[in-house]
Formats: C-alpha cells, structure tokens, sequence
C-alpha cells in the first residue's frame, strides 16, 4: 500500500521534470544527444551525467 501512496507523486514529479525540460531552450540538443546513442544505453549516459569516469564504464553497467 505504501508504493500505491508514492507512485501518483513520482508519476507527477517525473512529468514535471519532463515538462521543464522541454522548454528549455536546449532541448533540441539534449533530445538529439539521447537519439544518437541510443545503442549505447541509457544507463551509460546517466552515469556521464553523475561524473562517472568514461574509463569506468567500459563494458556492462549494473545499476543498483
């Protein structure tokens, strides 16, 4: 029950961190950057984003 309670306000806040992004004037060049690396993966490219170092993510990613 507990997940039920949290689960509207993630939803929620994930559209509003969605709708925030897209007005930013540089979206165009972030939607394009996730296009073109698509055969990368996601989780690659959230690691760059946390300042993971390129070297450190040489093969496959485990997210915990």
């Amino acid at each position: 029950m507990c997940s039920e309670i949290r689960k509207p306000s993630v939803i929620h806040l994930y559209e509003q961190e969605v709708a925030k992004l897209k007005q930013n004037s540089s979206f165009p060049i972030t939607k394009q950057i996730f296009m073109n690396a698509q055969d990368i993966g996601f989780a690659k490219i959230y690691l760059l984003i946390l300042e993971r170092s390129p070297e450190k993510l040489v093969g496959a990613v485990v997210m915990k």
